[in-house]
């Protein structure tokens, strides 16, 4: 791309890649007048911006800018950079250019008020698919005396470069992670290529903590995908079944595999967390709890009791707080009198009893 200032408009880019597009040229604060002529540059007319020099670092310096984007499929590599400046007395006292959001900088000196013929290799600026920013830039370093108001001329910019394909396409997920509640029915999970051109196919591997298949924990509608030209995504239906099991959450891990005509990136894995729908039953009320010890006969007698409500007596050898577990040995049906409860087996230990309803 060149910009030479010789005809209206005289901002727009004089030659360029058919391949990308190249704004105007523009000041980041000020105004240019272009245009100009007169006996500082070989090559007539030049673009001009006059006063606001007086920044002292290159970063925050007053700049000509333009942006070179490559279009769709293509990537731009920039190469070198040439341009003529020259700065009056006033004017700035270093100059020096940033291209891709400080991907490639330079920085020189402006000594006196002479035309600077500056032409550079470029750096890092490599198989850019987005926009590009090109600024030159002009500020007050301290090497000379000046103020800063005076004039930054500029002529014959001219940026070297390749415009290329941009290869084959990224794959990925729309996202990592994310959640589901059991009874959510279906959730529909992406895959999508990053060029709307070429031919893409792969497939997804299942795994994780939830078991596929019919009866099981879910279904997923396929498990191969193909993206071919100008369609860039592809969804699969994970269909989770609402059982009435009570359990903890469970993953459903989706990951790219044997992708064809592209190449898997991060995300290539997605994790689906199924969270458990089901109401944990409460505890079955306690009426009473006593301790039998080793070789003892339990029994427990209920003066009043709730009619049609079913009472068990059960026994545990652990000796904690919270046993886990109870076995019972004896069940009976209130009558609203009293009832009796036994275990007709003596303790083979120490035990904890307990009567709870049902």
């Amino acid at each position: 791309a060149a910009f030479r200032f010789t005809s209206p408009p005289f901002t727009n880019v004089t030659t360029k890649d058919d391949n990308i597009t190249v704004s105007a040229m523009s000041m980041t604060t000020g105004s240019m007048v272009t245009n100009n002529s007169g006996t500082y540059f070989p090559d007539l007319p030049y673009a001009q911006s006059s006063g606001g020099w007086t920044v002292d670092n290159q970063a925050a310096a007053k700049a000509f800018q333009f942006t070179i984007t490559p279009g769709v499929g293509y990537s731009v590599t920039i190469t070198g950079i040439s341009f003529r400046a020259y700065a009056t007395s006033a004017g700035p006292s270093a100059l020096g250019y940033d291209i891709g959001s400080g991907a490639a900088t330079y920085a020189m000196n402006i000594t006196n008020a002479a035309l600077l013929e500056v032409t550079q290799v470029v750096a890092g600026v490599d198989n850019q698919s987005a926009a590009v920013a090109v600024l030159i830039q002009g500020w007050t370093n301290g090497t000379r005396l000046t103020s800063g108001s005076g004039d930054f001329r500029l002529d014959d910019v001219v940026i070297f470069g390749t415009v290329s394909g941009a290869g084959v396409p990224d794959v990925k997920f729309t996202a990592s992670a994310d959640s589901a509640d059991e009874g959510d029915g279906t959730y529909d999970v992406t895959v999508f290529k990053t060029l709307a051109e070429g031919n893409v196919s792969g497939e997804i591997g299942l795994s994780g903590t939830a078991t596929e298949g019919a009866g099981a924990d879910y279904t997923v509608d396929t498990t191969n995908f193909t993206l071919n030209g100008a369609t860039t995504s592809a969804t699969f239906t994970v269909t989770i079944n609402d059982d009435a099991e009570t359990e903890s959450a469970e993953t459903v891990i989706l990951t790219l595999a044997n992708v064809v005509g592209g190449t898997a990136v991060s995300p290539s894995v997605f994790t689906l967390t199924i969270n458990d729908n089901d109401v944990v039953p409460p505890p079955e009320p306690e009426v009473m709890r006593f301790v039998m010890p080793a070789g003892g006969t339990a029994t427990a007698t209920l003066t009043t009791s709730v009619e049609s409500e079913t009472y068990a007596l059960e026994y545990t050898p652990a000796l904690i707080p919270d046993p886990p577990v109870w076995t019972e040995v004896d069940t009976e049906v209130g009558t609203g009198d009293q009832i009796s409860l036994a275990d007709p087996t003596p303790a083979s230990g120490q035990r904890i009893y307990r009567v709870v309803i049902k």
